[in-house]
């Protein structure tokens, strides 16, 4: 049997006879044509036009074979007549409106198909075999009275649908000639349409892109964490306990950039140095101090006044007998933990 693309009717499509048309065709094709047909069903094109811009059409059904070629068809449910080549439908209201001449389309469709296999680099056929054809799944091809573009031999109607391999066949005699100097698909050429009229394509979100909304979600203070937040407003001494991740540092960095914004001068520690960095590079503003304890600590001991048991400066020389003023080293010392100047 065909094998379909997709391989299931879609079902958010509307009930109307469209859809039930459509419907008709999509389920006879893989019950009546044998393997290695291939169907495809709704598909989109767009092309740009150098004076119209960008030109955009969807082809029904498009059938393809290692040896026919392709084959685009073009459905139309019931409630249509054509009157003298004038095309018109008859809307969900019951009233009549004109419609484009599915000739031209199924044509227009074909040829736009042609233009999207040139320009193409991973196509291999050089004029591949394509033809057209126009399917009524809900009427009789005597009910219309066609116009001297078309012909009977590319119309298929609900008495074919039963018969789906003779009417293709039909349809495929009427395109081809004992002169005809276009292409079979082969297998390359199948492979190759599967890649671009069904591909399977995977929109993956990158893992820095997730840490991102992730991390944006954490920085969002909850109802809970900004009434706390409006409590340090009337206590200044509060004690926040949470698990890692609950938001404790979030809290707190916006009540210091909240009270710096105020004018305030505002020191804001925390243990780690790369998390100071962090901060200080996101969040980093005039009047807010972000350190971490080491750093603080260093910078606290620089400011201390240091003492020793006998004044700088001042030794004595005991082999001459004599006082004297030599610059003994004032080097501070280092922290034992750091190994930082002190």
């Amino acid at each position: 049997m065909a094998r379909m693309y997709p391989s299931e009717f879609p079902t958010a499509a509307p009930g109307d006879d469209q859809n039930r048309a459509e419907r008709k065709l999509f389920e006879a094709v893989p019950d009546s044509l044998p393997d290695p047909w291939e169907g495809y069903h709704s598909i989109n094109r767009v092309e740009r036009d150098a004076d119209d811009g960008a030109l955009m059409g969807e082809i029904d059904f498009v059938l393809a074979h290692p040896d026919h070629g392709i084959l685009t068809l073009e459905v139309k449910g019931g409630g249509i007549e054509c009157n003298h080549g004038a095309w018109r439908r008859r809307k969900p209201s019951g009233k009549w409106e004109s419609m484009k001449d599915p000739v031209t389309q199924v044509r227009d469709n074909q040829f736009g198909l042609a233009r999207l296999l040139e320009r193409t680099p991973e196509w291999p056929i050089v004029n591949p075999l394509m033809s057209h054809g126009l399917v009524f799944p809900l009427a009789s091809v005597h009910q219309f009275v066609l116009g001297p573009g078309t012909d009977p031999a590319i119309i298929v109607d609900r008495n074919d649908i039963d018969d789906v391999p003779t009417a293709i066949d039909r349809l495929l005699a009427f395109h081809r000639g004992n002169r005809d100097k276009r292409r079979p698909l082969g297998e390359e050429g199948m492979e190759a349409l599967v890649e671009l009229l069904a591909p399977s394509v995977a929109i993956r979100v990158p893992l820095g892109e997730r840490l991102m909304d992730e991390e944006s979600q954490l920085e969002s203070l909850t109802k809970e964490q900004a009434r706390a937040l409006r409590k340090m407003r009337r206590n200044p001494r509060m004690v926040f306990i949470g698990c890692a991740g609950s938001g404790k540092t979030m809290l707190a960095n916006a009540h210091a950039r909240r009270l710096a914004g105020e004018g305030f001068r505002v020191l804001f520690t925390c243990f780690n140095k790369r998390l100071r960095e962090d901060l200080e590079a996101r969040y980093g503003t005039d009047g807010l101090d972000i350190r971490n304890v080491h750093s603080l600590a260093v910078q606290l001991s620089h400011k201390r006044v240091w003492t020793y048991l006998r004044p700088i400066g001042m030794s004595s020389d005991r082999s001459s007998g004599t006082s004297s003023s030599r610059r003994t080293s004032s080097r501070p010392p280092l922290c034992s933990t750091c190994n930082t100047t002190l």
